[in-house]
């Protein structure tokens, strides 16, 4: 598989702000009480992002063991968009533990992890849920997604770090008063 049909089947592009605010819109009510509790402050949104993971004949970017190297503070947002009732749906899985000591380097991102440093060193967690389960882990922990061995697994990736600003979590210079419609448009 080339680099280029790689990319068209592993990423799930959301090209236009609007949808990014209808994800917004969407997850954070969901986890603003659990937020608000981890981090006792704001918080705000760094990335959102949709992916697609479809099965793929060698393991490479998330599908390897990694750690993304964020600052301390951040977490990540998991919200699975199609159904993962099992290990064959391709969920995350994470290194139960394997944040502890772990301190970030400026400038590295994505560090891998090699397998023989994950598997039978830490308990692995694969995360599993009906479309719509919401995932909060500490993206500093090894992590990876499972290469799916049927169909195809969609979701909504977010980053969140603490915020000092006063107010409700917003994504920059946006209204999000309207109802959501991006279950409705992606959703299978």
């Amino acid at each position: 598989m080339t680099r280029g049909e790689l990319a068209r089947y592993y990423f799930l592009h959301l090209r236009l702000y609007s949808e990014k605010l209808d994800i917004y819109r969407y997850v954070d009510p969901l986890i603003r009480p659990i937020l608000e509790s981890y981090y006792a402050s704001n918080y705000y949104y760094r990335e959102l992002d949709c992916y697609r993971s479809q099965p793929v004949p060698a393991s490479t970017g998330s599908y390897d063991w990694h750690r993304d190297n964020y600052p301390p503070g951040s977490i990540k947002a998991i919200t699975y968009l199609t159904d993962v009732a099992s290990v064959e749906d391709g969920p995350l899985v994470v290194a139960a533990g394997s944040h502890l000591r772990f301190k970030p380097e400026l400038g590295l991102y994505g560090p891998r992890v090699p397998k023989d440093q994950v598997e039978g060193r830490y308990e692995l967690e694969p995360c599993l849920g009906p479309a719509g389960t919401i995932v909060l882990f500490n993206n500093n922990s090894i992590h990876r997604a499972a290469n799916p061995s049927r169909g195809y697994r969609e979701v909504l990736n977010t980053l969140l770090l603490p915020s000092v600003t006063a107010g409700r979590p917003a994504v920059k210079g946006t209204d999000v008063s309207s109802p959501p419609s991006f279950l409705q448009k992606y959703t299978r």
